[in-house]
């Protein structure tokens, strides 16, 4: 067994579990979103369903990232917010240089998955040729 896996000893605090815990939750729901328009196009023996299945996968990794960037994005911002207030150097009125989420790119995300389901949904089942 190598050696830096053998010393590799991490503190695992519930902060870190947390972070864990969301990014799991995050890359499932992203892999079962995905995976919808993949096994329509499966069932239905799309002609495109190769291209349909790439779209899907990097659908899903893009909307994953996303997430969850904005996820950590939001903890750091949280724990920040706390260490200034706690320190005396910050206005707990001021929400000013906290993230906001990138609703454009969601919704560009939300548009591109209707059109893949759109898109998967649009050739025939075989029952019904």
């Amino acid at each position: 067994m190598p050696v830096c896996l053998a010393s590799a000893q991490r503190d695992l605090s519930e902060g870190n579990w947390r972070i864990i815990l969301i990014w799991t939750a995050v890359l499932v729901g992203a892999s079962l979103l995905a995976f919808i328009p993949i096994a329509i196009a499966g069932l239905r023996r799309h002609p495109h369903a190769h291209t349909i299945l790439a779209f899907a996968l990097f659908w899903g990794l893009i909307s994953a990232g996303s997430v969850g960037y904005t996820i950590n994005a939001n903890s750091r911002a949280a724990k920040e917010y706390d260490l200034r207030i706690k320190t005396g150097f910050y206005d707990p009125r001021d929400q000013t240089d906290a993230p906001q989420p990138p609703w454009l790119f969601w919704g560009v995300l939300a548009a591109a998955y209707a059109g893949l389901l759109v898109w998967t949904s649009a050739y025939p089942s075989p029952r019904q040729q």
